[in-house]
C-alpha cells in the first residue's frame, strides 16, 4: 500500500513537471506575439521529443524487464537443480519471523551493540 502511494505522488510530481514545462515551452514561448496562436513547428516538435522520449522509457524498461526474467529463469533453474541433489527443501509455507523489538539495557547511551533473544527483541546496549 505505501508502495502505490509513493508511486502514485511520483507519478503526480512528474505530471506537475511535465504540465509547467509545456506552458513554459510551448502556451508562452511559441506564441506568435501578433496574432496570439501557437507556432504548430515548435507544437509539432514539441510532442515529437515527449513521444520519443517515452519511447526510450520504454525500450529501456523492455531491455530490463527482459533482463530480470533471464535472471530469475536462471535462479529458478539453480534452485531445481538443488532440490534434484537434495540440497534444498521448499517450505510452500514459510513462517514469518516475530517483529524484532528494541530494548535498551542502559538509560543515557548511544547504542554501541545489538543482540537478539530468543524472542526475537533486539537488546541494545552500550560499552
Amino acid at each position: 500500500m505505501q508502495s502505490m502511494m509513493e508511486e502514485t505522488d511520483l507519478r503526480i510530481a512528474e505530471t506537475k513537471k511535465d504540465t509547467y514545462e509545456f506552458k513554459r515551452d510551448i502556451v508562452v514561448g511559441a506564441e506568435n506575439f501578433r496574432t496570439g496562436k501557437t507556432v504548430a513547428e515548435k507544437m509539432l516538435r514539441y510532442m515529437e521529443s515527449v513521444a520519443s522520449s517515452k519511447d526510450a522509457m520504454i525500450e529501456k524498461l523492455r531491455l530490463k524487464n527482459v533482463t530480470l526474467k533471464s535472471q530469475i529463469a536462471k535462479m529458478e533453474q539453480q534452485l531445481q537443480q538443488k532440490e534434484e541433489m537434495g540440497e534444498v527443501r521448499v517450505n510452500p509455507f514459510p513462517v514469518r519471523p516475530p517483529p524484532v523489538r528494541a530494548v535498551r539495557t542502559a538509560r543515557s547511551c548511544e547504542p554501541q551493540f545489538f543482540a537478539l533473544t530468543s524472542l526475537g527483541h533486539a537488546l541494545v546496549g552500550c560499552e
